[in-house]
C-alpha cells in the first residue's frame, strides 16, 4: 500500500466498478441517466461517438430491470428515426428507440441484435420497421464486415438479420 497524496499517515482506497464501469471522462452521461430516464427519442444524438457508446452500455445495463411482459404482439409497426444513425452504435441506439421507446435497448452488436429477435426483448416478429432517412445509415454503415470478395456492409448485414426473422424494412 502506498501513502495518500493527501496525508502520509493514511492510505488511498481505489474502488474500480468493474469491467462496465463509466469510461473515463464519460461520467456525465451516467449522471445524465441519473437524474432523469430519457423521455424523448434521440437525445443520445448531441453526444460524440465515445460518449454514445457510454450511452448505449446505459441502455444495456437498464433494459435488464424491467419486469413482467415486455414483447408487443406481432404485427406491429414501429418507426425508426434514421436521421442521427451515422455509426454503429447510433443504429442500435435507434432501433432500441423504435422498438421500446426512449432509452430503448434493442441490441448492442449484431449477435445481440440477433438474439433480440427471437423475442423477450420488447417486440414478436414478424413485424414491419419503417426506417426514415436511411440513405443515412447506409452511406455511414457501408463497413465491409469480411475480408472476402462480395461481403456484405454492416448495413447491408443488418437487413438480413432482419429478413431472416420476418422483419420486413421499409427503408425511406
Amino acid at each position: 500500500m502506498a501513502a495518500s497524496q493527501l496525508d502520509p499517515e493514511r492510505v488511498d482506497i481505489i474502488a474500480g466498478w468493474g469491467h462496465d464501469s463509466p469510461q473515463s471522462g464519460a461520467r456525465h452521461i451516467w449522471e445524465r441517466w441519473r437524474t432523469a430516464r430519457p423521455d424523448q427519442i434521440n437525445q443520445w444524438a448531441v453526444y460524440g461517438s465515445k460518449d454514445r457508446r457510454e450511452w448505449l452500455t446505459i441502455v444495456g445495463r437498464s433494459s435488464f430491470r424491467q419486469t413482467g411482459p415486455v414483447d408487443r404482439p406481432a404485427g406491429r409497426v414501429y418507426y425508426l428515426d434514421g436521421a442521427h444513425v451515422t455509426d454503429e452504435t447510433s443504429f442500435y441506439l435507434a432501433v432500441g428507440e423504435a422498438i421500446n421507446g426512449p432509452g430503448g435497448y434493442f441490441g448492442w452488436n449484431l449477435d445481440a441484435l440477433n438474439d433480440c429477435l427471437y423475442g423477450g426483448f420488447g417486440a414478436t416478429t414478424p413485424f414491419t420497421l419503417v426506417w426514415s432517412d436511411s440513405p443515412v445509415a447506409r452511406r455511414s454503415l457501408s463497413r465491409i464486415l469480411e475480408q472476402v470478395d462480395d461481403a456484405p456492409t454492416f448495413f447491408g448485414t443488418i437487413q438480413t438479420i432482419f429478413a431472416e426473422h420476418d422483419v420486413s424494412v421499409v427503408l425511406r
